[in-house]
């Protein structure tokens, strides 16, 4: 068999892979693992007795600076910084409002800007700076569906991406569908906005990918795959019984 299992203790929820070849494994409970893929086992690595905020991990992402950023099921986002291996917490001003429950962290504008899904808490966008190894919060936007100057109706965001030149962020909800900002004027719109004739498989969005043109939409019943071409869109379907299962994680 091409396939080798290895046994964990708790739903493993995401994994990353840092500059040297590690396989971080992040865990439903017992923090973030070390995979050793030769002996084909796993280690405890991080857990909230090094300073992790919760042992319940969603969301790992490294950046072009090699450091990863860690979302979980507490409050704020960590740190793996590359050059020290220390864990470290991103300081963000009392002044704006708390979130937790990460579920997705996504970089755009070569890293300047940190888009953050929450359960909960809809999306978050932070603009941070790299000043001598540590990372400062510049600015700070929550796009939530208590804003009543968007259109946003759920706030779980589990999925997001973004076009190759940044110019549109691409975020999936739980029920909402798929939705977009302009990166230049701030302003949200559904994919029923822009255009009424698209319809998804079902608007549950668990997970996004895009390729060099077109954008995959994972959802609790079907794979979508969004094509822009010129002005328009157009959307495959794959919901039928070629799928094992209809459920796209």
């Amino acid at each position: 068999s091409p396939f080798h299992t290895i046994k964990t203790d708790y739903p493993v929820r995401c994994f990353c892979e840092e500059d040297n070849g590690n396989i971080l494994v992040g865990t439903k409970g017992e923090g973030i693992l070390l995979l050793d893929k030769q002996k084909r086992q796993v280690e405890p690595y991080l857990s909230t007795d090094n300073g992790l905020i919760s042992n319940s991990v969603y969301a790992l992402r490294r950046n072009k600076a090699n450091d990863i950023f860690i979302g979980t099921e507490g409050t704020g986002i960590n740190i793996l910084n590359a050059a020290t291996g220390q864990l470290e917490k991103l300081e963000i001003p009392d002044k704006y409002p708390p979130f937790k429950a990460v579920y997705n962290i996504y970089f755009t504008n070569n890293d300047s800007l940190l888009w953050v899904g929450t359960s909960g808490y809809g999306l978050i966008k932070i603009n941070i700076s790299r000043e001598q190894g540590r990372y400062h919060v510049k600015g700070f936007r929550q796009y939530n569906s208590s804003d009543k100057n968007i259109s946003l109706n759920n706030d779980v965001v589990y999925a997001i991406t973004s076009d190759p030149e940044d110019n549109m962020l691409w975020f999936g909800t739980r029920g909402g569908g798929l939705n977009c900002i302009n990166m230049k004027d701030n302003s949200i719109k559904s994919l029923e906005d822009m255009d009424s004739r698209i319809l998804l498989t079902n608007n549950d969005v668990l997970c996004l990918l895009r390729d060099d043109a077109n954008i995959w939409i994972g959802t609790s019943y079907g794979l979508n795959e969004l094509k822009k071409e010129e002005n328009d869109f157009h959307l495959i379907q794959y919901a039928d019984e070629k799928l094992n299962n209809k459920t796209i994680h």
